[in-house]
């Protein structure tokens, strides 16, 4: 008499089609049509007799032409037949399930060694008898470590590629809707091999850019290809201390094929022999050649010199801060740097101690404002707002370009390649001989910095300006010169020279108030003797001239500009005088209630 022992597997979808093996003893072939197995006493599906104790049949379809389990059918119990005439029962019930499907995975990736526990994440797992991950062609045991989560782990393959990832749930029917391929494919890469990080040292502070350099980071999954060639796939780092302790991690911003691109974490105090392990999945992690290290950030208090002249042969300066400590004894990497928004400039260091570095100043084509910060690694400069001038002063123009003789006048040195060294000064000189000043030393006079183009200086007055000789300056014109540090002066021969204050006259003839009304706006022409001094051009004294008209109204002042003209107008060609006599002051709107000022 026939016996069943095993039924397997014992579930499978509600699509049917799950090959049930059948084995027992004596199974016998007695002709086509005649050994079936038996589903649930009704339904009958061919069997395939191998042997007395094998045979094969496949489970039926529980839904209706629509793709409905319009029953609600879970489980069928089995019997089997050999003649259509003896029902041989069993003991085995199969149950049936929705075809499961998923959606994505984590990790998406992982060598060629095998060994990568990937998750499927996906939809119906539960109802599970026989679950199984297959990679491509090979398949490994499944686990249901949550609903909707299966975890396999990836087998050794022989060279890299992809696969495509599929989850059975009875070992035989595999899953087939793929949302979306990428999600679902497995990519093998090779053991990328890491050979050294630049710079191989960091501050502490973290946050510090640097490359990985190796071969075979990238792998296959291109299809997040930037613009630039690289690749979204990421790696994780992680920095492990000299006694196997994880001091953090911190993940790539960019992958090409022979370099890692990404930034450095912070730590808490300074580390020796740091080993870098890189992982494009987290798990399997592939050690760095070369060790690096983390010294405390370097910070400037100050530098000196803080300028100097554009041209500059084998000059240093001294920088003064703290930290500077370089992961190697000799400070390889130590650079100086001077740079604008158009250059910079690195120049060798010298480490003296901990506090002190000296720098080599380097010699520029113009004069301009560098800001100055020092390396250790050759990458992470400091951050200090530190400045460095260099300096080379040019005047273009004096303003005012004639003085009273009274002094105090407040002139402006116009031009570029000024600097705040605050030693600037200017001189009086003519033809090419120094005026003296007070005590018949020559004439240095301090100079104000108010940008890299103009200085001021204060007048003395002319009785104090003489020539080598003892003789008062008078109205001579002079050459002012600059100097920005030292005794250097520029050879610009800008001209200054002192007049005589003009006699200003009343605005009526009887010298009462000349009264207008407050909100008309005309123009007053004062009358005024202008000294021209002997042996001056008139009319080159008198394009020197700026004229300004000062109104004093109710406590407020009010300056505007005035002109210098002849009036009144003359009526013949023979009254026209050639030297003016008034100066016209356009009026201001003042009080409607009326007042008193001044002119």
């Amino acid at each position: 008499m026939p016996e069943v022992v095993l039924v397997y597997p014992l579930c499978g979808p509600t699509t049917g089609q799950t090959q049930l093996t059948v084995l027992g003893k004596n199974f016998a072939y007695i002709g086509q049509e005649k050994a079936y197995c038996i589903f649930d006493n009704t339904f009958y599906e061919p069997a395939t007799v191998i042997n007395s104790t094998l045979m094969y049949c496949d489970t039926p379809a529980v839904l209706d032409k629509f793709g409905n389990n319009v029953n609600n059918t879970e489980h069928y119990n089995i019997s089997v037949t050999m003649n259509l005439a003896d029902i041989i029962p069993s003991e085995y019930i199969f149950n049936y399930y929705t075809m499961p499907s998923i959606h994505s995975l984590a990790p998406y990736q992982g060598p060629i060694s095998g060994g990568t526990e990937v998750k499927v994440f996906g939809n119906d797992f539960s109802k599970h008898c026989n679950l199984t991950v297959r990679f491509g062609t090979t398949t490994v045991w499944g686990k249901l470590v949550e609903s909707g989560v299966v975890k396999g782990t990836s087998p050794e393959v022989s060279c890299p590629g992809e696969v495509i990832v599929q989850v059975s749930l009875n070992a035989q029917q595999y899953t087939l809707n793929q949302l979306k391929s990428d999600l679902t494919t497995f990519t093998y890469y090779r053991n990328p091999v890491v050979s050294y990080a630049e710079p191989r040292a960091f501050p502490m502070t973290g946050g510090s850019p640097f490359a990985i350099h190796g071969k075979d980071f990238m792998f296959s999954r291109n299809f997040t290809e930037n613009d630039d060639g690289s690749e979204r796939i990421y790696y994780n780092v992680r920095f492990i201390d000299d006694k196997g302790k994880e001091l953090g991690r911190t993940r790539s911003d960019q992958v090409f094929d022979n370099q890692l691109l990404l930034k450095s974490i912070p730590v808490d105090q300074p580390y020796q022999n740091v080993r870098l392990e890189v992982s494009p999945n987290d798990q399997q992690w592939h050690p760095c050649e070369t060790p690096v290290s983390f010294y405390r950030a370097p910070s400037i208090k100050s530098i000196d010199p803080k300028f100097g002249p554009i041209k500059q042969h084998h000059k240093t300066l001294t920088v003064d801060g703290k930290n500077f400590d370089c992961a190697e004894t000799d400070c390889p990497h130590l650079k100086c740097s001077y740079s604008t928004d158009d250059f910079v400039i690195l120049t060798d260091g010298m480490r003296i101690d901990s506090q002190t570095i000296y720098c080599d100043i380097p010699s520029v084509s113009r004069p301009d404002i560098t800001q100055f910060r020092i390396t250790l690694n050759g990458f992470d400069y400091t951050s200090e707002n530190i400045t460095y001038t260099f300096y080379d002063a040019f005047i273009l123009n004096l303003v005012p370009q004639i003085i009273p003789m009274e002094g105090g006048t407040n002139v402006q040195v116009n031009g570029y390649g000024f600097a705040d060294t605050g030693s600037q000064k200017v001189k009086f000189e003519k033809d090419q001989t120094d005026l003296n000043c007070k005590d018949g030393k020559p004439c240095r006079i301090p100079a104000k910095y108010n940008s890299p183009s103009q200085l001021t200086f204060i007048a003395p007055p002319e009785a104090e300006v003489k020539t080598q000789g003892g003789a008062n300056i008078r109205y001579d014109p002079f050459d002012v010169e600059v100097s920005i540090h030292g005794d250097t002066f520029t050879d610009n021969n800008l001209k200054l020279q002192y007049y005589d204050q003009p006699e200003v006259g009343s605005l009526t003839d009887d010298n009462s108030p000349y009264e207008y009304h407050a909100n008309s706006v005309e123009t007053l022409h004062v009358p005024v003797d202008i000294h021209i001094p002997d042996n001056t051009d008139p009319e080159e004294f008198l394009r020197k001239t700026i004229v300004t008209c000062k109104y004093e109204i109710d406590g407020e002042t009010v300056v505007v500009p005035g002109t210098l003209a002849v009036y009144p107008l003359p009526t013949k060609p023979s009254e026209v005088e050639t030297i003016p006599n008034t100066i016209n002051c356009p009026t201001t709107e003042g009080d409607p209630n009326g007042g008193d000022g001044q002119l």
